[in-house]
């Protein structure tokens, strides 16, 4: 983007301004006051030059602008419009059924496995490529279903574009594993595999079977308490007779 200017005066005078580009939604570039002597009806000729029309750039209205500052105040601008490349959105699925109603990242070894994608654009042109776990590339056409045969991960590249709009390009990975882990929970009632049921409130909620063994320890020191005052009682009497 750029513009030329050209100031007339009709004295002899020096005078202080600066050029500049605003555009909607767009980043201002830092403003350069610059110094002319002119010379009376003598045409003063510049060009400015705001930069090149990239991503950070958007579409909209514009104004190339020339103030002059010193010693007077006086601004000239001249609209213009700025047409870039529509933006679109695109996601990448990788599901566990053709309707891909839920996306998964991790796959056991020997499912289908969904390749697909949602674009609020239609008619997109869809470049896909998938690199497998041994490194081999493989270009495929999406939506497509795949057989998970290796263990590994699996990387999904997708470049998709469309006439007057940005093109996008996506990546996705997903795991394929050799079978599901199973998972084991385990009672605060056991501790190293042992009966031992922790202090606390989880004392009560552990089950009887856990729980029975300390109880049973319990009676038995009792009972063995009850033998030990009965011996006791026993050889008392005996001397009491003897005597």
């Amino acid at each position: 983007i750029e513009f030329s200017y050209i100031i007339i005066s009709q004295e002899n005078e020096i005078i202080k301004y600066v050029a500049n580009v605003k555009c909607e939604g767009s980043p201002e570039a830092p403003l350069e006051i610059r110094e002319v002597s002119l010379e009376r009806n003598e045409p003063f000729y510049e060009n400015y030059i705001y930069g090149l029309v990239d991503e950070n750039i958007k579409k909209g209205d514009c104004l190339a602008l020339v103030s002059i500052l010193e010693p007077y105040q006086l601004d000239f601008s001249r609209p213009f419009s700025v047409q870039t490349l529509e933006e679109f959105n695109v996601v990448l699925k990788v599901c566990n059924s053709s309707s891909c109603q839920e996306q998964s990242k991790i796959f056991v070894q020997g499912e289908d496995i969904y390749l697909n994608y949602s674009s609020d654009v239609e008619n997109l042109e869809i470049n896909a490529t998938l690199t497998l776990p041994d490194k081999t590339i493989k270009e495929i056409t999406i939506p497509t279903s795949i057989k998970a045969e290796q263990i590994g991960t699996y990387i999904l590249e997708v470049t998709a574009s469309k006439d007057g709009y940005k093109t996008q390009t996506l990546s996705t990975q997903f795991g394929v594993i050799e079978k599901e882990a199973e998972i084991r929970e385990e009672s605060s009632c056991f501790v190293n595999n042992k009966c031992e049921p922790e202090l606390g409130e989880n004392y009560n909620t552990c089950p009887q079977d856990c729980a029975a063994p300390e109880e049973g320890k319990l009676l038995i020191y009792v009972v063995l308490a009850f033998i030990v005052l009965a011996v006791s009682y026993i050889w008392l009497r005996k001397g009491k007779n003897e005597r």
